[in-house]
């Protein structure tokens, strides 16, 4: 809790390549006595990360979007920053959460957030510190409390307009409420179809503080991530939406979680571990033993599939730095007091006959070198169904496996392998957001709309909730 009552609380939000800049942020700030929202200390296994994030901008006063290329870029960056806008003009909150953006990096400020007022740390992070806490706050603001249980900063009085301006403004406003309710009639039109849908930034809140209820989200519309590998008009509209060349079959070879099993039950865990995972050097090594067009994949439906190519756009990109503080915020600095894992692999069904022992082999490694954790492996010498029933019945803290399309429509991988309702093994794995998704894709008749959903639903499997790491895209003979 703070330890200056009178000070705003502060929500911080940042994708995943700003986490450096954010958390350094958040601890000057908490140093200075403000209370925070950390994802990483509050946020547990089984919590809903849209509901989690939407709970942290109900109970903040200042809002603050670390704003930079990257973030700019991200979908989610302005789902959330839409619903931050939208909650401070909500009628009776005073402008609570006052949105006051930090820009890391030089780039254009969008037209949304430029009449506000922001703070620039570009190159100049002190200097900007200083600001944030004079300008933007200041380190003893008082809160001004218009409501129980909510806070506002204090703002400088306005000199008082003259009668013409008056006039003026009465009639803006009104114009304002005109539009304002025909918005409202053209959204509650058309929000039945838009998905409840978590956003890419990570939220950041210090623990100890009551938790609000929930508001709702809506996406914008941006330009999606990743190269576009199929044109559009090639998609068709219905399930499948490409054919299949059974003699080149898209699939994607991964490692999976038990989501319900320490120390994998955390996902800043999980996400360490992906983080710490080398897939150019895998797919190099699957290369050379033998897979035909092997590339590295953060995301876990093919770009032969999906249509686009997310590697590094979407899902959790490799840094070893980043690795090794997430486990450490995860409880684990070093490796420290990490639990005995094992790594449960088939021998068969491989490339060759030692091919799943030879990847695993390499990526404990990675993780002995990036995280200072040791894994040993278990070879399951079995064919894949067997060896699917072993998964089920043993339960293991991690696994591998692998899909291939029977159908080219990433329906065929998302639903097929995660959906609440699948079948396959998933190592517990359930989200509803993510079967949402599946659900309004697979009747979508607009591809690009698909496309887009399906995108949103890898950053809940592969990113947000990472409950798998998937390690490359190849193609195989189906025949």
């Amino acid at each position: 809790m703070s330890t200056h009552p009178t000070l705003p609380r502060i929500f911080i939000t940042h994708s995943w390549f700003d986490i450096d800049f954010a958390r350094r942020l958040f601890n000057d700030l908490k140093a200075r006595g403000f209370d925070l929202w950390f994802d990483d200390k509050t946020m547990q296994a089984g919590h809903r990360m849209a509901e989690e994030i939407n709970r942290g901008l109900e109970w903040c006063d200042v809002y603050i979007p670390v704003i930079s290329q990257k973030a700019l870029a991200s979908q989610w960056c302005w789902e959330e920053i839409n619903a931050a806008i939208a909650l401070s003009n909500q009628p009776g909150r005073n402008n609570r959460p006052r949105i006051i953006p930090v820009i890391t990096e030089e780039c254009e400020i969008p037209a949304l957030l430029a009449s506000r007022l922001y703070i620039n740390f570009a190159k100049r992070y002190d200097v900007a510190f200083g600001e944030l806490l004079q300008k933007g706050f200041g380190a003893l603001s008082p809160r001004l409390t218009p409501s129980p249980g909510a806070a506002t900063l204090p703002r400088p009085p306005s000199p008082a307009p003259p009668r013409r301006d008056l006039q003026l403004q009465a009639i803006g406003i009104a114009i304002g409420v005109v539009i304002a309710c025909l918005c409202v009639l053209v959204g509650l039109y058309l929000l039945p179809s838009i998905p409840n849908l978590p956003p890419t930034f990570f939220a950041l809140r210090s623990s100890d503080t009551p938790e609000p209820r929930a508001t709702q989200t809506v996406p914008t519309s941006n330009p999606l991530p990743g190269t576009l590998t199929i044109p559009m008009d090639r998609l068709a509209h219905s399930v499948p939406w490409l054919p299949l060349d059974m003699a080149s079959s898209p699939g994607v070879y991964y490692y999976g979680f038990n989501v319900n099993k320490p120390p994998f039950h955390n996902r800043v865990v999980r996400q360490a571990f992906a983080a710490a995972t080398d897939r150019q050097a895998i797919s190099d090594l699957a290369h050379r033993l033998g897979a035909r067009n092997a590339r590295p994949a953060t995301t876990f439906v093919p770009p032969e599939t999906l249509g686009r190519d997310l590697y590094g756009q979407v899902g959790i990109p490799f840094n070893s730095g980043k690795a090794r503080t997430l486990l450490a915020n995860a409880g684990y600095p070093n490796g420290q007091g990490f639990p005995p894992v094992v790594l449960v692999t088939n021998k068969t069904g491989g490339l060759t006959s030692s091919s799943n022992v030879e990847i695993a082999t390499a990526i404990t490694a990675m993780w002995q070198n990036n995280l200072n954790v040791k894994i040993d492996v278990q070879v399951v010498d079995a064919g894949m169904v067997d060896y699917t029933g072993q998964l089920s019945s043993g339960q293991p803290s991690l696994y591998r496996f692998g899909w291939m399309a029977d159908f080219n429509d990433p329906d065929n991988f998302l639903r097929e392998v995660f959906h609440t309702d699948s079948k396959t093994y998933k190592g517990n794995f359930s989200n509803t957001q993510l079967d949402r998704l599946i659900e309004q894709a697979a009747t979508a008749s607009d591809p690009t709309m698909r496309q887009s959903l399906y995108i949103q639903a890898e950053r809940i499997l592969c990113e947000d909730q990472a409950a798998i790491i998937p390690l490359y895209h190849a193609t195989y003979s189906a025949q």
